[in-house]
């Protein structure tokens, strides 16, 4: 140790002084390590001079105080505590024994650094005295005083030990006296650099006011629980009163529990209960559709297969079974159309659906899908296409298929007779644009925004069939394929839907859904 640094002890009368002291004295930096130390300190602890070499100072004394002695040096040099602070303490010999001292604190500045003296003075003869048992106090308040250390060891243990949380100490200001608990080592945070330091410093500002209003409350005589949340963790507090001998409450005991893990499992509960919930409300309408949609078709095909039995005999019944036939073709479309659908939104909601994307034409796909659907049109409707010969694309073709038919057939079934159906293809900066307008029915303005909700059928179209099921699985599709879906409707003049997609597919090395 060189005392070159220190002007403290560069006076010959200074030295003096310090190495003729009687008790044990120490010098220390800020931090706590022993700068120098006195003749009487190493005869009174028994260790060899080099032992004390940058030496922490709270490690001379008994491992349930070296937090508090911590505490008072840190509170000296933040100025809470007077420069000067005497503590009843327990230092360690050599030889791991323990003798009572009165410890002496004093703070000392020169030119910008701090530093500590520290005194002690044993005071085992005066502990003695006040035991009337003469020879006998000295062991009985050496069984005490370990008993004591003990029991404060373990409930260290115990703290730090302390699952998913932190177990604190304040005072009336909020500074730590106390903390541990795992919560703090997962944090990176040792218990020693708490203590002295401020606990609503730590604080969060949007939780600053809030926890200091609640630990303000526990020093009026209400204790409190709450719970806080920041950055995707959640905590419980619990904070009550510590009362002195006086019965006054001068500090504060905080529990800390991160909930974080419990919270996230109650969020996955309540998502699990939700996806249920919507599944048993699927099958609810898929029932309660199914029997109103189903009833049609199936109706007239019994009908039609009944008629065409009357009709195999009669003169003229060639054109009559035909007729017939065509209806039972188109109630099977249907059909097979509703199904369809209930596939594709059981296959989205189960995550099942996988993605092809390849090259090709997708005005091509266009004009296919619109001469397979000439068929289907009313009397009078056409379609009116303005799209390039050549639109180059690489996506799935199933999915633009299936979106495709969707909004042309929605399309037809919504709009009169003798109306044109717009289809347009363009495409700006490597997106393509898909739009299909008609001049229909439209959609009420307060309905707009259920629009691509599952089962939603607006008012006005109840007396059309449909599942409701279109737009939604629509959506989906869109989605996948990283597009986009916009529509502008109005009521009695028609809906123009618009299509927007990456003309390549993103995430070419990662194709299944």
């Amino acid at each position: 140790m060189s005392l070159l640094k220190h002007n403290l002890l560069t006076t010959d009368l200074s030295k003096f002084l310090f190495h003729q002291n009687t008790n044990p004295a120490f010098l220390c930096n800020e931090g706590g390590e022993i700068l120098e130390v006195n003749e009487a300190a190493i005869n009174y602890l028994g260790f060899d001079k080099k032992y004390f070499d940058s030496l922490k100072v709270q490690r001379l004394f008994i491992r349930s105080q070296r937090i508090l002695v911590g505490s008072i040096l840190k509170s000296l040099i933040s100025g809470n505590r007077d420069a000067e602070l005497r503590q009843e303490l327990f230092v360690l010999n050599e030889e791991s024994e323990q003798y009572p001292v009165i410890a002496g604190f004093n703070l000392l500045r020169d030119e910008g650094e701090s530093n500590f003296l520290i005194t002690l003075k044993d005071i085992s003869s005066r502990s003695n005295n006040k035991n009337h048992n003469g020879g006998i106090a000295a062991p009985i308040l050496d069984r005490k005083n370990k008993a004591l250390g003990s029991s404060e060891e373990l409930y260290r243990i115990v703290s730090r030990n302390f699952p998913n949380g932190v177990i604190s100490v304040f005072d009336r200001d909020f500074n730590y006296l106390f903390a541990e608990g795992k919560e703090l080592y997962r944090m990176g945070i040792t218990s020693e650099k708490l203590v002295g330091t401020n606990y609503l410093d730590r604080l969060p500002l949007g939780l600053h006011d809030e926890i200091k209003e609640k630990l303000q409350g526990v020093l009026d005589g209400k204790n409190q629980t709450f719970e806080i949340s920041h950055k995707d963790n959640h905590y419980i507090l619990n904070a009550s009163g510590l009362e002195s001998a006086t019965g006054a409450i001068d500090r504060i005991l905080l529990v800390e529990i991160n909930n974080t893990q419990q919270k996230r499992a109650e969020k996955e509960i309540k998502r699990a209960f939700e996806k249920e919930r919507q599944l048993n409300e699927l099958k609810s309408r898929f029932v309660s559709m199914a029997s109103h949609e189903f009833r049609t078709p199936l109706s007239t095909i019994l009908s039609s297969i009944n008629l065409m039995l009357r009709y195999l005999d009669h003169p003229n019944g060639a054109e009559k079974i035909k007729k017939h036939g065509q209806k039972i073709a188109s109630s099977v479309k249907n059909l097979t159309s509703i199904l369809n659908d209930f596939l594709s939104i059981d296959k989205l909601e189960e995550g099942k659906v996988e993605l092809h994307p390849s090259k090709f034409n997708f005005s091509q796909l266009v004009r296919n899908m619109v001469d397979d659907l000439e068929e289907h049109l009313k009397d009078g409707q056409e379609f009116q296409l303005v799209l390039p010969d050549d639109q180059p694309v690489f996506q799935d073709p199933n999915i633009l298929r299936n979106v495709i038919i969707n909004l042309l057939t929605n399309a037809i079934k919504y709009s009169h007779e003798n109306q044109e159906i717009m289809v347009k293809v363009w495409e700006i900066r490597n997106r393509v644009f898909l739009e299909v307008q008609d001049y229909g029915i439209g959609i009420p303005e307060e309905e707009q925004a259920q629009l691509f909700e599952r089962f939603f059928r607006a008012k006005n179209a109840f007396n059309l069939q449909g599942t409701g099921l279109g737009l939604n699985i629509v959506k989906r599709y869109v989605d996948l394929i990283h597009g986009k879906i916009s529509f502008f409707s109005r009521e009695q003049e028609g809906t123009t839907f618009t299509v927007q997609f990456p003309k390549k597919f993103k995430n070419e090395e990662n194709i299944s859904h």
